[in-house]
């Protein structure tokens, strides 16, 4: 519905929303470490990005979605953050896994079998899906988002481009462009602003 430079930077957006969410549910305001870090961080996905993106009426649509689909991952995000009431982060995600399962399925009811014959191959590639990205990548954003300040996290998840960059590179012989390097390095450096601000806070 879009072409993929856009759909990248737009779901990439969740710095920018997220202190917004962040003041209005729990009143935590941005720092200037933050801000810089943050400032820093989308500099370097428009740099990456910006000779590709391009907004036209036929991907308006896939746009759309991709925005609506960033607010309500940074609304997911901030949940988190306010739900810090828990001993263990396994009191809240599991039940949360539970009933976002349940919606996708239901979800996917009109348009899918789930009870077809799968090989199996999808079947372990599904259970991949489940198990990585999932339950070990998102139980640990859940697990950072109540321990770290919300634009901390959302800054340092969008380094997740430089590990793609790289995988791609050993798995599929992509290699990147100069663009990637320079957001690399940026986005580097806004970790590093938030890394030196957390120790200055702690010391």
């Amino acid at each position: 519905m879009t072409v993929a430079a856009n759909a990248s930077l737009i779901v990439n957006l969740v710095p920018v929303v997220m202190p917004l969410f962040m003041f209005v549910m729990i009143r935590e305001a941005l720092t200037r470490a933050e801000l810089l870090a943050t400032v820093l961080s989308l500099t370097g996905l428009a740099v990456m990005t910006a000779s590709d993106f391009h907004l036209s009426r036929e991907h308006f649509l896939g746009d759309l979605l991709c925005f609506a689909s960033m607010l309500f991952f940074s609304y997911y995000l901030a949940l988190s953050r306010k739900n810090q009431r828990y001993a263990t982060i396994w009191l809240y995600v599991v039940p949360l896994y539970w009933f976002a399962g349940l919606f996708c399925l239901a979800a996917a009811l009109p348009f899918a079998n789930p009870l077809q014959r799968n090989p199996m191959k999808e079947l372990w590639l599904i259970l991949g899906l489940g198990i990585v990205p999932t339950v070990i990548g998102h139980s640990t954003l859940n697990y950072c988002m109540k321990r770290l300040r919300g634009q901390v996290v959302s800054v340092v998840n969008m380094g997740q481009f430089v590990f793609a960059g790289t995988m791609a590179y050993f798995r599929f012989g992509e290699v990147p462009t100069p663009q990637f390097y320079v957001a690399a390095a940026l986005l580097i450096t806004s970790g590093g602003v938030l890394a030196h601000e957390s120790a200055r806070t702690e010391a």
